[in-house]
């Protein structure tokens, strides 16, 4: 079998697709969807758990434990559920999740009206909110997949030094360009086009990567308008 035929399939929907399909590359399709979405899942059932007024430790453990059968084997029948037609496959996925939480922490005979999806209006802080606690770790998990795209390219093209002076301007670094480039034998305006290239390329990596997962060009110019400003800095600082 070729490498072409090995790759998995190019969008959110397509890896959808062949889980649905039972073929050979289902197995990979369902471990890259798990791959994507564990840690935003962790993070919203922690959220939702973290109502139910329980003591920390309660917390953590069902926490863990209900992630772990999420993908078992319910996360498996809701994005078998999941259609095109849907407006982003995480609003799907976080309105299951929802469900999912209160019907087995209900079983636990937990109160179900501390599972409540809407925060009461006075709950005003993020970190209370199970849909930006998601959103939270999928952006910080894009950033994360680009970031990664990135360093790889520079490496293989022999420009490990394009990444550092992308790296100190990302992260804030006050040193004139002029200091920077000295440190690797360069003009400043020489360290400036190397941290250039290296922005141009994490910016058409990242979009890449939101398209795939979105399925959608315009959803996913959405996105990175209204998510990525939600994520610290340094969250994706090697």
């Amino acid at each position: 079998m070729s490498d072409k035929q090995n790759q998995l399939p190019v969008t959110m929907w397509d890896l959808l697709d062949a889980l649905r399909a039972g073929d050979s590359g289902a197995d990979g399709a369902r471990e890259e969807l798990a791959r994507r979405y564990r840690a935003p899942v962790q993070a919203y059932i922690a959220a939702i758990l973290k109502r139910t007024g329980k003591p920390a430790a309660w917390c953590s453990q069902t926490g863990d434990d209900l992630t772990q059968s999420f993908f078992l084997g319910t996360f498996e029948r809701v994005i078998r559920g999941a259609h095109r037609t849907e407006r982003g496959f995480r609003p799907y996925l976080k309105r299951a999740l929802s469900n999912y939480v209160t019907s087995q922490v209900f079983r636990r005979e937990a109160h179900r009206t501390a599972l409540e999806t809407d925060l009461p209006e006075h709950v005003t802080d993020p970190e209370d909110d199970p849909s930006e606690r998601f959103d939270r770790e999928w952006v910080r998990n894009i950033l994360k997949r680009a970031q990664d795209e990135v360093i790889a390219m520079c490496a293989a093209n022999g420009q490990e030094h394009y990444y550092k002076f992308f790296k100190a301007r990302a992260l804030g670094d006050p040193r004139p360009w002029s200091e920077l480039g000295a440190l690797h034998g360069l003009t400043g305006r020489q360290a400036e086009h190397c941290a250039g290239t290296v922005a141009r390329r994490f910016a058409k990596a990242l979009r890449t990567i939101v398209v795939t997962d979105e399925g959608s060009a315009t959803v996913a110019d959405e996105e990175i308008l209204s998510l990525l400003s939600r994520s610290p800095r340094r969250s994706y600082e090697p």
